[in-house]
């Protein structure tokens, strides 16, 4: 938003709008070619609008008739019924500079509907009549207030003037010669021409600047605004002389409800801009209350309007003056919080309050009269406020436009602040492909730089490519750092708007390093456990070898040769018998470490370290579709997985295995399974029934302990577990460990499929 821009305007308009009420003000004919009579003007109210000129220019007539004081203008207030007529009695002076032209009457009241001006002749009176909105016959333009041009001859003559109003009753009376009179009207409709160019100009600013910021202090602004603008178009009758001709009950309408609303928005911006509910909360929240009550008390009086009741519109000056009572006094309460805004408010507003004190006192206190200057200044002064209001509010904007934009730069410098120190890094890029943004020290370890294409740097990485509209996730980047060596990297990429990619690269290399360190450990365990296996077999046979050549050399006697050379077969049997021993506690399978986890968190924790004991031609897909379960010691967990996937391995030589962990299929939701299935030979009956016995393998003569699936099977057994084999020749086999999802269910378990092939 350009609030330079809107400050000249706003500044242009303030001084248009002052100069132009300047030169209506001061304009040196009006002392020599006008008279405002409204002083010198007796006054009479005929409630019941019954009287005629008749009964007001007889003897009878002229007790009816207030004589006026020279000093205040006579000043009746709201009409107090629908037939109420003012009479006015008021000599034409004779020392208006006509030049041989007409003497022009106006009653510079809009809301006047008729008016009739009486004049002495021969036998009668002469009647000139004004109708709302019906040119004269002298005119072609209907005009906004009462205007009768009298021959110069009524110098000095008596008239009677009668007018019907449903506002307010003035003897707002006027006479001038007829340049003065069309120099004045024009000014005036020049300075309201102004008056509503200022106004839609701050309606169009403050409503794209409350929808740009949604702010409901610019909002209550620019309701404002419209408010004031209907108003004026009502009050001085523009709406039913140009606008709708005739449409006075509308007009009359427009600007009553408009300015019952100008008193709640004016009570609402004040609660915003002097922010009542956090300097006072209880106090703001009354106020509040009161908002909603004068929104009502628009509302009824639209209602009432139209239904032609009076009631509500002579309370109307007195709410008035209760709203601006209400927001001085909430400004000095703000003042001994926060003085700068109360001085600010004061400064904008002063104006528009001090005026709008000044119109609604007389219709409050009409017996003290009026004086039209201050009447009528109330437009200038609230148009006046608005524009400071605007200066202000364009102000505040800046300000408040400063402050994001200083927030912004801090939250940017914090963001790359913590994307630096991260253990990841972010990179993005253009359309075309070239980095505009790169942070940490993995991209520059990767080399991803502002100002380089994305696509030379990944050119040293073969397998890494960025296509169009598609992600990539942790590719694999290896560089060769100067400091620290050879770098193991990670690379994730997303698509933008524009055809770039935002991503992020991770330095892996101490995980790589972790991962390979964990593998061999999981390989050297699985290389003892075979090797355990096959030294408890031998043990197994060692036993009865030393028993029997024991208890056979016992038979023998002590010179007897024989019993030497069982002798030497008992002490080598004993012998190896020690190293089988020795061999068991070398290679006994990993002790259990105490660390526990659920299934599918140990799952994926060990399938790297499985992935290892797979060779090259054989394919190992893992699909776990659960995260959590129940909880088990780790190092089970690798042992079951071990030796159910080298049984698979060595079942499909070169084929698939496929291990999967997640609900089972017939009774989700109860059961969960953990399913390792290979493509390869499979088993007959036979070998099916035997397979989980000790000892008992189908692999050849001294590749297999026959231990692998008994182990698996007393591991189940102790998760709570069941373990089933299913198999047929030519079709592979699937072994699987039934689970309770009921028995030591991890918490916070949640579905979430993952998949990977190797």
């Amino acid at each position: 938003m350009k609030i330079d821009f809107w400050k000249r305007r706003l500044a242009i308009a303030l001084a248009s709008l002052l100069g132009l009420a300047a030169t209506l003000v001061a304009d040196p004919a009006r002392a020599r070619s006008s008279a405002f009579v409204g002083p010198n003007a007796d006054f009479a109210i005929d409630i019941a609008g019954q009287w005629t000129i008749e009964d007001m220019a007889g003897p009878e007539g002229a007790t009816r008739f207030i004589r006026a004081d020279g000093v205040r203008a006579a000043n009746y207030g709201a009409a107090h019924g629908p037939q109420a007529a003012m009479w006015l009695r008021v000599v034409v002076p004779t020392d208006l500079t006509t030049a041989g032209g007409v003497v022009v009457l106006t009653v510079r009241e809009s809301r006047i509907r008729t008016l009739e001006v009486y004049r002495h002749q021969a036998g009668g009176f002469d009647t000139q009549t004004w109708r709302l909105g019906v040119p004269l016959d002298t005119a072609r333009l209907a005009t906004r207030y009462p205007s009768i041009a009298l021959p110069e001859s009524a110098k000095g003559e008596t008239i009677f003037i009668r007018f019907h109003t449903p506002s307010s009753m003035r003897a707002s009376v006027w006479l001038q010669n007829e340049t003065s009179y069309l120099k004045t009207y024009v000014f005036e409709m020049m300075f309201f021409g102004v008056l509503f160019g200022v106004l839609l100009a701050l309606l169009i600013y403050f409503t794209s600047a409350a929808v740009a910021s949604r702010d409901p202090t610019t909002g209550a602004l620019a309701f404002l605004v419209l408010c004031f603008g209907c108003h004026i178009i009502g009050d001085q009758a523009f709406f039913e002389t140009f606008i709708v001709p005739g449409a006075v009950n509308a007009s009359r309408i427009l600007s009553i409800t408009a300015t019952a609303f100008i008193y709640a928005i004016s009570l609402y911006y004040a609660l915003q801009s002097l922010r009542a509910r956090e300097n006072f909360p209880t106090f703001g929240r009354a106020l509040h209350y009161c908002v909603w009550f004068l929104a009502a008390f628009a509302i009824a009086v639209a209602v009432e309007t139209t239904a032609g009741g009076v009631m509500l519109r002579r309370l109307s000056p007195i709410v008035g003056l209760f709203t601006i009572s209400t927001v001085l006094g909430l400004v000095l309460a703000t003042a001994t919080r926060q003085p700068r805004r109360a001085i600010d408010y004061i400064l904008c507003w002063g104006p528009a309050m001090a005026t709008g004190v000044a119109r609604l006192i007389p219709d409050v206190v009409p017996h003290d009269g009026f004086n039209p200057v201050l009447i009528n200044l109330l437009y200038p002064a609230f148009a006046l406020s608005l524009l400071l209001a605007g200066i202000s509010a364009a102000g505040d904007i800046r300000r408040r436009e400063r402050a994001l934009t200083s927030a912004a730069a801090e939250n940017a410098e914090r963001l790359r602040a913590f994307a630096e120190s991260a253990s990841d890094s972010f990179w993005e890029t253009n359309g075309a492909g070239q980095i505009v943004f790169a942070s940490g020290p993995a991209s520059s370890i990767a080399g991803l730089a502002v100002g380089k294409s994305v696509h030379s740097v990944l050119e040293a990485d073969p397998g890494v490519h960025l296509k169009p509209g598609q992600a990539v996730s942790r590719a694999p980047l290896q560089r060769d750092d100067g400091h620290s060596g050879h770098r193991h990297l990670r690379l994730s990429a997303v698509p933008i708007a524009g055809g770039g990619w935002r991503g992020i690269v991770s330095d892996v290399t101490d995980e790589v390093a972790e991962a390979e360190r964990s593998s061999r450990q999981s390989r050297m365990a699985a290389i003892g456990q075979m090797a355990g296996g096959v030294a408890h077999e031998i043990n197994n046979l060692l036993h009865p070898v030393i028993n029997l050549t024991r208890r056979t050399s016992e038979s023998f006697g002590e010179d007897d040769e024989r019993r030497r050379w069982l002798d030497v077969v008992r002490t080598s049997g004993m012998r190896a018998a020690e190293i089988v021993a020795a061999l068991l506690t070398s290679v006994r399978p990993i002790p259990d470490d105490g660390r526990r986890a659920p299934l599918g968190d140990a799952l994926k924790e060990i399938a790297e370290e499985v992935r290892a004991l797979v060779p090259g031609s054989t394919r190992l897909e893992t699909r776990f579709e659960l995260q959590g379960g129940p909880v088990v010691p780790v190092t089970e967990v690798f042992q079951v997985v071990a030796n159910l996937v080298i049984n698979a391995v060595h079942a499909t030589r070169g084929g698939s295995v496929v291990l999967t962990y997640g609900p089972a299929g017939n009774i989700a939701g109860e059961c969960l399974e953990l399913t390792v299935e290979d493509d390869g030979i499979g088993m007959d009956q036979t070998t099916l029934r035997r397979a989980s016995e000790p000892f008992f393998s189908t692999k050849p003569q001294g590749e297999g302990t026959g231990l692998g699936l008994s182990i698996v099977q007393g591991i189940a057994s102790q998760w709570g577990g069941e373990l089933k084999i299913t198999s047929a020749l030519g079709k592979g086999t699937r072994v699987t460990i039934s689970l309770p999802l009921s028995l030591h269910n991890a918490p916070g378990e949640q579905v979430t499929r993952q998949r990977s092939v190797g």
